[in-house]
């Protein structure tokens, strides 16, 4: 457990029994860090990893029984595992998380720019491996090259681009593959770049577009533009690739296909995953239906490739804003108005106003006149709940803050089953409300709240919606500062999640995620950070304004907001000391708020069970460095094996233990490629044993050092 003295304690749960357990515990923390904290840290005493949580010390100032693990390797290299959004992205089960690294991890070959990494938790550990393969020596050219385009949402599959090709006798040039993440084996997509689009469960079918002139035989593509393509896994080899933007009478775009948005409405802006739009849900879950957008019309259509039938969803040029993830609506704006088409699938409902059974209905939500700028999200589960900002007036009702609807002002508005809601007022004068309704990552480190990534997030049932606002939204003074909300459709409830509880005027701004100190981040597909939890109980954000008396280090930290009796039995209650009356839940540090570097959010799992976020400060005793590691605060998580106790009886340097030896990445000792051998890892380095360090070095966490060595990485690590 943190003290002032800077030490710890573990205490191993044997034959003490919970009551003098917790009186040792009170005696310590009285001591060592004033009574007056201790209720921060002792809020449950029956949590399953009890023992877990007070081995580790750090993790009992956790909510919902959560402890820490060390995700990233021990090992570093002296380097840094960053995060950064559009590129940490956790696992639907929480059990995988991705980050990087600007120089490779001990066992890593080089990779062109950033390397990739995917931490995966497996039992009671967490390994790492390396998504490109190695950068060896090939005839054509010299040397080769290699990085990662996009990784499916399960983590499952990763698509790398190689120069040259893997296989054998390859026409010089670069290649798309296929890595399955678990067998490190590779399958050619094709020649070119790949930008992946989305996938179906299981990435047994997977959308992308392409640039190559013939992907397919027959299929030219003389201007380079971007064409939708889909893999297939299932088709015999060499049968797996056709193209997925196809029009209603058989042909190409003259222009190229993009899933989702793309065409003139984008004004002149690449469209698709290859202008990093947000392409989720543009093939449905079952392979069925497929979304795209005519780029030189900005038509979109629907594909059916099992029916080989293509149906125009929108009248003409339009911009694809959502889909459900089932296929059986989409959303999108049309000469400024905003409209529903639905297609129920066959085992599904019929759609709103239907005449005959399966045929396409068009509900027109908001008129041309409202001037609609955007959309925010929908209900993802069926397409009952959309929300959106305009400038026309569309509702004449009072929200919470005693405003109404201005024409020409952003107002937020909620749709649900064929009635509008005013929400409330956003700014249209900056960018940073702005991202709430963008459909595309577009990296700027000054503004928005995740440094380019859309900010607003709606659950999948569609009824609550998080966003971000600089405007004064509840009775709260934020200051001008940006903070976030969370609307509640079912009370019709606004609520400032990021507002200091105490009252005091907001001195700094609250963001989803991000890491200003990165210049360049890998490129990725666009995808969204899970700050709020699928059923809406829980937000995850960042600020450096200390919202809790425990947040004393001045710097960036980590939040969890829970609402009321969520969380079970550690979570929020009106008893808690972090419970707010104004925001009806609970706020709590994810990181310590004693670190003296910033730490970051990276991402979260969909029921918020796991939150992994950035720090410097070791949580857990295995961590000896001073570099950036990324950790998952897990509800009943923690690991052992990375608290070991000391060993009995010893003293000094003899409390140590003998040197690990360093990890292992890249790919698997069975990783495959079509046409060519196994990749084999690194060999391991052996153990050492521990040893008294000559007068020209110096012992440094658990390692005999130069110097110089010692000073420099501490150096180059804190401005890194």
């Amino acid at each position: 457990m943190p003290g002032t003295g800077g030490g710890s304690l573990s205490l191993r749960i044997g034959s003490v029994g919970r009551d003098a357990l917790l009186l040792l515990l009170l005696t310590f923390v009285c001591i060592s860090m004033g009574a007056g904290t201790f209720a921060a840290y002792a809020r449950a005493g029956g949590c399953p990893n009890e023992q877990l949580r007070v081995q580790d010390g750090y993790a009992l100032a956790l909510p919902d029984c959560r402890a820490y693990e060390q995700a990233s390797p021990v090992d570093k290299n002296f380097t840094d595992a960053f995060g950064e959004a559009d590129v940490v992205q956790s696992s639907p089960s929480g059990e995988a998380v991705t980050f990087f690294s600007i120089a490779p991890f001990p066992g890593v070959l080089s990779a062109t720019g950033h390397l990739l990494y995917l931490s995966t938790r497996a039992g009671d550990e967490w390994s790492t491996q390396g998504l490109v393969p190695p950068t060896v020596s090939r005839s054509q050219p010299e040397h080769g090259s290699a990085s990662v385009l996009s990784l499916t949402e399960d983590l499952f599959a990763a698509v790398v681009l190689v120069e040259p090709g893997l296989e054998a006798n390859m026409t010089p040039g670069r290649y798309s593959y296929l890595r399955d993440n678990a067998t490190g084996a590779f399958r050619l997509l094709g020649p070119g770049i790949a930008r992946f689009a989305d996938a179906t469960a299981g990435n047994s079918r997977i959308l992308f577009e392409d640039t190559a002139k013939e992907l397919v035989p027959g299929v030219r593509d003389e201007q380079e533009v971007p064409y939708l393509y889909e893999w297939n896994g299932s088709e015999p080899p060499g049968q797996e690739l056709s193209l997925a933007g196809i029009l209603p009478d058989g042909k190409a775009p003259v222009d190229g296909s993009v899933a989702g948005a793309g065409g003139p409405a984008l004004g002149g802006a690449t469209g698709g995953a290859t202008g990093k739009f947000y392409t989720q849900n543009t093939i449905s879950a079952d392979g069925s239906r497929i979304f795209f957008s005519d780029a030189g019309t900005g038509q979109i259509y629907m594909r059916e490739p099992e029916a080989a039938r293509t149906i125009p969803v929108s009248a003409g040029s339009a911009y694809w804003r959502a889909a459900t993830a089932n296929g059986s609506s989409v959303f999108y704006t049309e000469a400024g108005g905003l409209y529903r088409w639905c297609k129920r699938m066959p085992e599904n409902e019929p759609c709103e106003g239907e005449k005959e059974a399966g045929e396409p209905v068009t509900t027109q939500i908001a008129d041309t006149p409202a001037g609609v700028l955007g959309t925010l999200g929908i209900s993802t589960e069926n397409g009952s709940y959309a929300y959106f900002v305009a400038g026309g007036v569309l509702a004449d009702n009072e929200n919470g803050n005693k405003e109404k609807a201005e024409a020409g002002k952003g107002n937020l508005y909620e749709w649900h089953d064929g009635q509008t809601i005013f929400v409330a007022q956003l700014g249209t004068e900056d960018l940073y409300d702005e991202y709430n309704w963008r459909a595309f990552y577009r990296l700027n480190p000054k503004v928005g709240p995740a440094a380019g990534e859309k900010s607003s997030r709606v659950t999948p049932d569609g009824k609550m919606v998080l966003f971000t606002s600089q405007r004064r939204l509840t009775s709260y003074d934020n200051a001008g500062q940006g903070e976030l909300y969370l609307y509640d459709a079912t009370s019709g409830e606004l609520t400032c999640v990021s507002c200091n509880p105490s009252g005091i005027p907001a001195t700094s701004e609250a963001y989803l995620a991000g890491n200003p100190s990165i210049v360049a981040a890998p490129e990725r597909n666009a995808f969204l950070t899970r700050n709020l939890s699928e059923d809406g109980s829980r937000v995850f954000f960042q600020t450096e304004e200390a919202l809790v008396p425990q947040d004393k280090n001045g710097q960036m930290d980590v939040y969890e907001w829970e609402r009321e009796r969520a969380g079970g039995p550690d979570g929020c209650s009106r008893s808690s000391a972090g419970f707010s009356e104004r925001s009806g839940g609970c706020l709590y540090l994810i990181s310590t708020g004693e670190s003296g570097d910033p730490s970051y959010f990276g991402d979260a799992s969909p029921d918020g069970n796991n939150v992994f976020f950035f720090t410097r400060q070791p949580l857990v005793s295995q961590d000896q460095d001073e570099n950036y590691d990324v950790y998952d605060a897990r509800v009943g998580g923690g690991i052992a094996a990375q608290n070991p106790p000391p060993p009995a009886g010893c003293t000094g340097e003899g409390c140590l233990g003998p040197v690990d030896p360093a990890p292992v990445f890249g790919a698997p000792s069975n990783a495959t490629f079509a046409g060519t051998g196994n990749l084999k890892p690194a060999p391991a380095k052996p153990k050492k044993a521990v040893v008294k360090c000559p007068k020209a070095r110096k012992r440094s966490h658990r390692r005999c050092l130069k110097k110089r060595i010692i000073k420099r990485s501490k150096r180059a690590s804190k401005h890194a």
